[in-house]
């Protein structure tokens, strides 16, 4: 080859970081001269290895038991990292012309983000632990029967009147609000009980360009900061 081997598979490294993302480990192992030493690696923070770690005890065994002679490659195989984090592993054995090898390509896929999702997922089936999430809202009770007297007051129309008011205090467009002044109005808001309505929340979310869930998030937070301050 017109190219040192090895410097093929250091670009593959690099290359295969990049297009497979952070969740994969990709790692060139030199066994030449029985270095058997990484000589390049991407998203080394999976493993926490980096330039000129040795192979692990697992993968010197397998070298000793000559696994390469039989196969190219062993796919799919659990191997576990600092921390006692499993992660599924692939080795691809490079070789020489002469069929000895010289070298490792590996690639370690973590799936810890990917378990964390699918377990967000099945509480929405099995929500036991969200229960204590639930939020319940009413007004109260002299709200209650001033409409129940009046039905004419248009709650509606002056919750619309207040929400702008406040907004209008930062002089800023809405578009332009950052998550903090966006959460310093929905302060302002829930001091002034606005969220008793429950006409309010679409209002209010539409009015910040964020979703009902999002608001719902702020006002929870909000609550546990000022149920602190009282506890204090």
């Amino acid at each position: 080859m017109s190219k040192n081997i090895m410097l093929h598979y250091t670009e593959l490294v690099q290359f295969l970081g990049e297009t497979l993302g952070p969740d994969y480990e990709v790692v060139l192992f030199d066994l030449r001269n029985n270095k058997n030493e990484i000589i390049a690696i991407s998203n080394g923070l999976i493993s926490n290895r980096s330039i000129g770690d040795s192979i692990t005890d697992y993968m010197q065994e397998n070298l000793k038991d000559k696994d390469y002679k039989f196969t190219d490659y062993r796919a799919n195989y659990r191997g576990i990292v600092r921390g006692n984090k499993f992660i599924r592993c692939s080795t691809k054995y490079i070789k020489d012309e002469s069929n000895e090898i010289i070298g490792l390509l590996c690639i370690n896929f973590d799936d810890s983000r990917y378990e964390k999702i699918s377990s967000d997922i099945l509480k929405l089936c099995h929500p036991d632990d969200l229960v204590e999430n639930v939020i319940f809202e009413k007004a109260d009770d002299s709200l209650i029967a001033e409409t129940a007297e009046n039905l004419d007051i248009k709650i509606t129309d002056v919750a619309v009147r207040l929400i702008d008011d406040i907004i209008s205090t930062i002089n800023k467009p809405v578009s332009m609000l950052s998550k903090k002044e966006k959460v310093e109005i929905v302060s302002l808001l829930n001091s002034k009980k606005i969220f008793q309505l429950k006409s309010s929340i679409p209002l209010v979310a539409k009015k910040l360009s964020i979703s009902e869930a999002t608001l719902y998030r702020y006002i929870t937070n909000l609550d546990k900061v000022n149920k602190n301050n009282t506890d204090i």
